[in-house]
This record gives C-alpha cells, sequence and structure tokens, in this order.
C-alpha cells in the first residue's frame, strides 16, 4: 500500500527471497506494490541484493550457496530474464 513501512517491506522481502534460500515454504516468489512506492521499494531492494554474498556454503559469510539442480538454475535463469523483460 501507499503508506506501507518501507524499510520492513524490503528487509523482511529480501529476508524471505534471499535469505531462506528458497529452502522454505515461505519464500518470496512475488510482490504486490503500490505503484506509488514501487521506486523507492525497488531501489532499496536493488541496493540490499548487492550486499548479499553468493559462494561457498561453508563460508560463513555467504548467504546464498549453490542451486541444487538443473531444473532449479532454469528456473532461476527464466525469473531474471522475466525481470529484466
Amino acid at each position: 500500500m501507499a503508506d506501507a513501512d518501507l524499510d520492513l517491506a524490503y528487509k523482511g522481502s529480501v529476508f524471505a527471497a534471499a535469505g531462506t534460500c528458497g529452502q522454505r515454504c515461505t519464500t518470496l516468489r512475488r510482490m504486490v506494490v503500490h505503484d506509488s512506492i514501487f521506486d523507492k521499494l525497488a531501489a532499496k531492494m536493488v541496493a540490499a541484493y548487492k550486499t548479499i554474498k553468493i559462494g561457498d556454503p561453508l563460508d560463513p559469510d555467504t548467504l546464498v550457496g549453490p542451486l541444487h539442480s538443473k531444473g532449479q538454475v532454469k528456473t532461476f535463469e527464466d525469473g531474471i530474464a522475466e525481470a529484466k523483460a
């Protein structure tokens, strides 16, 4: 909604999408965002995603490790392509 708490929204959304690494039933797959706050929320989410370390799951600084199957890689790549479009 237009009066949403943007800090709470982006922090909760990033955790739900990346912090769970897609391995929970509560993993974020879609968001419905009021048009009047979309740009501000998107900017906060982009900035947050830039800080996420992807890599070796045994490294304690890594938040997101490798995908577990070729099917998941395709799903991920398809999602990125859709987001860019």
